[in-house]
């Protein structure tokens, strides 16, 4: 949770009791400095929020350090050098294992990605577990834990670590399970030590990983997530595209009609209704070329145009800020549950099958593993899986339905097609055949 700007304002008292402290001089030079040779746009990084304190997402965050920091995992001469040296343990395995790795060049990327951790450290300045212990009066050995400059969440070693594991696991695969538990066991140690909370380390591997697969895929070009009207424009042509493939190819029903259609059958899914007049006339403005707030004003209507408009911005959905951003498109006011584009902070279950969705600590690694590893999987599979991981407090099958139309090509008539009455039963077989397993 970024810092309020309101509390530039307030007594200075009320501001540091929310936060681990305000950056000084040193730190803002090495913000300053930027991170150059990591290929990483701070916008593409989804905003997510930390446990509030008192909830019980926080309360599990906090037991998980409790018991870490009173039966630690790992040995003490690990804890010691994982704390002080980390990337002397990745050096070491290295030289061991007599791999031909740029081990200067690595080093130096890692400079870089301090200061993006750095800078993500101050947007967020949540306290670190001691100091906000004391703050909450609550009973534990909290003093035993040795204080840390920085803020808390997203977890440096972590995103340290797992970069490390990935940069060089990428050039020697066959190392990759090795280097892996070698990054766990680090990530194990913040805990041990009681420096951060779970949730710091599972935001801090997908830091590490995600700038690792960006520095390391050259192919993945930073892009512009502003909502300019130039973005509006191409994804315009992208839809007027598929709509005249389709007429050019289909003579039983219109891109219009599929379009109509595709927005009635996927509100009808969530048990919102929406007419047919209502939908037709906000599909011929939407296809005329008219921005959304002048196509309806059916608040169901507009969240799917808006959706579609977002995807069709991206040549790919490839990134999990990408996905926040084609869900925050949908708007908060079609919602139950959550915001908009915010990732679901609680756990979570399909109540048909039981299905164990990802647990909020592992949505954003899991996402990102998603955006990898389905790329070339049948794209209604693809749709699945991601609604397995169900990553938002609402809107998950809305916005994966979008996702799906963007993989698609927007070739509606195939969506209707994939959406229809066996299309729960399909999702629900799925998540069987994965309990099973």
């Amino acid at each position: 949770m970024p810092i309020p700007i309101q509390s530039l304002f307030e007594e200075e008292d009320s501001v540091l009791s929310n936060i681990h402290r305000m950056p000084n001089s040193s730190d803002v030079q090495k913000m300053a400095k930027g991170w150059p040779y990591i290929n990483v746009n701070i916008n593409e990084i989804p905003d997510i929020d930390y446990p509030e304190v008192g909830s019980k997402e926080y309360k599990d965050d906090l037991d998980v350090v409790k018991k870490s920091f009173l039966r630690p995992t790992c040995s003490d001469d690990f804890l010691k050098i994982s704390n002080e040296k980390p990337f002397k343990l990745f050096k070491r395995y290295v030289e061991k294992n007599k791999l031909d790795y740029d081990m200067n060049q690595l080093d130096k990327l890692n400079s870089d990605l301090a200061n993006l951790v750095l800078t993500l450290k101050f947007k967020y300045n949540r306290p670190r577990p001691n100091k906000q212990m004391e703050r909450s009066g609550i009973e534990f050995p909290h003093k035993k834990i040795e204080p840390n400059n920085s803020p808390s969440f997203p977890s440096g070693h972590s995103a340290h670590a797992y970069f490390n594991c990935k940069m060089i696991a990428d050039k020697f695969p066959d190392h990759e399970m090795r280097l892996r538990t070698l990054a766990e066991m680090i990530a194990q140690s913040r805990l041990d030590l009681g420096k951060h909370y779970p949730s710091d380390i599972s935001f801090g591997k997908f830091i590490g990983e995600y700038c690792a697969q960006k520095t390391n895929d050259k192919q993945l070009i930073n892009e512009s997530y502003n909502d300019d009207n130039g973005g509006r424009k191409l994804s315009r042509e992208v839809i007027k595209h598929a709509e005249f493939k389709h007429n050019n190819n289909n003579t039983d029903t219109s891109y219009l009609d599929e379009l109509c259609e595709f927005i009635i059958r996927s509100n009808a899914i969530e048990r919102y209704t929406v007419s047919v007049d209502e939908a037709l006339d906000a599909s011929k403005s939407f296809l005329n070329g008219l921005p959304v707030k002048y196509c309806t004003d059916n608040k169901y209507i507009r969240s799917h145009l808006d959706a579609l408009d977002e995807a069709a911005r991206y040549k790919y959905i490839n990134t999990p800020k990408k996905i926040c951003n084609v869900h925050k498109s949908m708007g908060t006011d079609v919602l139950e549950r959550g915001e908009a584009g915010l990732l679901r902070d609680y756990e979570h279950y399909a109540r048909s099958t039981g299905h164990q969705y990802t647990h909020p600590n592992n949505i954003l690694s899991d996402l990102l593993e998603w955006c990898g590893k389905t790329k070339s999987d049948d794209p209604f599979l693809r749709h699945i899986k991601y609604e397995c991981i169900h990553p938002f407090n609402d809107g998950n099958g809305r916005s994966g339905r979008i996702i799906l139309a963007a993989d698609l090509e927007f070739d509606l008539k195939s969506l209707n097609d994939m959406i229809g009455p066996d299309y729960i039963p399909m999702i629900v077989s799925y998540q069987d055949s994965v309990a099973k397993k």
